[in-house]
């Protein structure tokens, strides 16, 4: 009998999403619309949000964010500097703070002061085309707000913004080879004044969401231009 009950409980559990799509459904088939993929279009879409979930780490950012006790600069900064690989992520608080956190990974954001709204997305060019698109509804002039690698920028509800940051050493500083952790050399990459590889990255750069002092950044972290070059490609070093 328990084992009986125990599968009618299991069934409800496992039959209330897709209470969700067969509802949808009946509602569409009363529109003249019949759409046969509903299961298919649910699998589908609760394997993307896994793996989203998985590759950009969000699930662990959310752990590591509740074993720190709360949202804030502090325990923002020591949940970023406990991540490794590429990450820039953002956090909505209680209060309805916005926090963005910048890490390696590309980042522009826009403010209209008049109407203090701001817009955001990876890249500039993926903004200054979705601006395009809504540009009649926004009025006044528009300022781009500088977050840069080791960024944490609160956004207040006032549409005020604060500054904090965090060391992004871990990023750029550690690779692992078969599981064996090493350094960067310490020796810095030569800058010369017009030297053609650096200045073609650097006008590379806006491609990728990055800015010529992104570039300064990195060689000054010790990486070696083919490195950035690689990693802009190829999204790790």
């Amino acid at each position: 009998m328990d084992m009986v009950i125990k599968f009618l409980v299991a069934a409800v559990l496992a039959g209330t999403p897709l209470l969700y799509g067969t509802v949808g459904e009946i509602l569409s088939e009363k529109t003249g619309h019949l759409n046969l993929g509903v299961e298919g279009m649910m699998s589908i879409g609760a394997c993307a949000g896994f793996m989203a979930g998985y590759q950009t780490d969000s699930f662990v950012i959310v752990q590591l964010l509740e074993q720190a006790g709360g949202i804030n600069a502090d325990t923002l900064k020591e949940t970023s500097e406990l991540l490794h690989g590429s990450f820039t992520y953002t956090v909505l608080d209680a209060q309805e703070q916005l926090h963005i956190v910048r890490g390696n990974n590309p980042f522009c954001l826009y403010h209209f002061p008049k109407q203090k709204v701001y817009l955001y997305a990876s890249t500039k060019e993926i903004l200054n085309h979705a601006l395009h698109e809504v540009r009649k509804s926004l009025h006044g002039s528009v300022e781009e707000i500088p977050v840069l690698a080791g960024d944490i920028l609160c956004l207040l509800p006032d549409g005020t913004c604060q500054y904090a940051g965090f060391s992004t050493s871990h990023i750029y500083g550690t690779r692992s080879f078969f599981g064996f952790p090493y350094s960067l050399p310490v020796a810095k990459a030569q800058k010369v004044s017009g030297g053609s590889y650096i200045r073609e990255l650097k006008n590379l750069a806006g491609a990728f969401g990055y800015r010529p002092e992104d570039i300064d950044a990195m060689l000054d972290e010790g990486l070696q231009p083919e490195e950035i070059e690689e990693f802009f490609y190829y999204g790790e070093i």
